[in-house]
């Protein structure tokens, strides 16, 4: 019956370092593993080299294979995030 307790505190231990860990993930994508849905708005950045970096909303369009800013420019992205909803 020990046994079966340590087990238990011990997947406990465990799925809670899980959780911590999940938590301090980071919310970018890398646009290599995964797109937006088509057209959706979400904050794009572009991590050219170690000294270009840049942050801006846009926008991936499935149909043309391209990401466009929010006045339509084709850009830069190698990774994005969801905009967060400031509701929750």
């Amino acid at each position: 019956m020990n046994q079966i307790c340590t087990n238990k505190e011990q997947s406990h231990r465990l799925l809670e370092a899980g959780v911590e860990w999940q938590a301090k993930q980071s919310p970018w994508i890398n646009a290599k593993d995964k797109l937006p849905d088509d057209e959706d708005l979400v904050i794009t950045g572009c991590w050219c080299t170690d000294y270009f970096k840049y942050l801006q909303q846009g926008w991936y369009c499935r149909e043309c294979n391209e990401w466009h800013d929010t006045n339509g420019d084709e850009i830069c992205v190698t990774h994005w995030m969801p905009i967060p909803d400031l509701e929750e």
